[in-house]
């Protein structure tokens, strides 16, 4: 029985239902969805079902602590704090090539979300943590086939040496 190697692992496996907002929503709604639901850290902004932005919790709440007059914000659309350039690759795009782009990104940026979609629309969020435990997963598990493989080479090297 010959092994195969491990099957690529894509970003439209990993993506998650995510919340969404359209680009005119009051920043004061992003924030109350923030502090309805202690799960979700990122809201996606959409447009016509295309992600346009990304609006992270800690980023939001950054916004609002350190700056002078950020009750000025609450009313303001999620335009005004949403990241307008933030990591979105599509759901065929490998783990692999995914947390590349991620690592590869501005020093000034940190990507902590990467939107996935289908065919221009959005079809999830992927924390970079899970996407990372999964890349790891996949290095350990492909690790593993390799040491088998390399036993049963040996074994099959001790087996013809002795035939000889």
């Amino acid at each position: 029985m010959s092994e195969s190697a491990p099957p690529n692992l894509f970003m439209g496996d990993l993506a998650e239902a995510a919340l969404t907002v359209d680009p005119d929503v009051p920043v004061r709604r992003v924030k109350d969805l923030f502090d309805d639901d202690d799960l979700q850290q990122a809201v996606v902004v959409v447009e016509a079902e295309a992600p346009v932005g990304l609006v992270m919790a800690s980023h939001l709440d950054r916004i609002l602590t350190s700056q002078f007059g950020a009750l000025f914000f609450y009313d303001q659309a999620v335009t005004a704090v949403m990241d307008p350039g933030p990591l979105i690759v599509e759901d065929y795009t490998t783990i692999e090539t995914a947390s590349r782009m991620a690592m590869a990104r501005e020093k000034s940026r940190v990507y902590d979300h990467v939107i996935v979609r289908r065919e221009g629309r959005l079809l999830g969020l992927t924390p970079v943590w899970k996407l990372c435990d999964r890349l790891s997963l996949a290095q350990v598990q492909a690790g593993a086939q390799l040491r088998r493989m390399n036993r049963r080479l040996h074994e099959g090297l001790s087996d013809l040496q002795r035939a000889q």
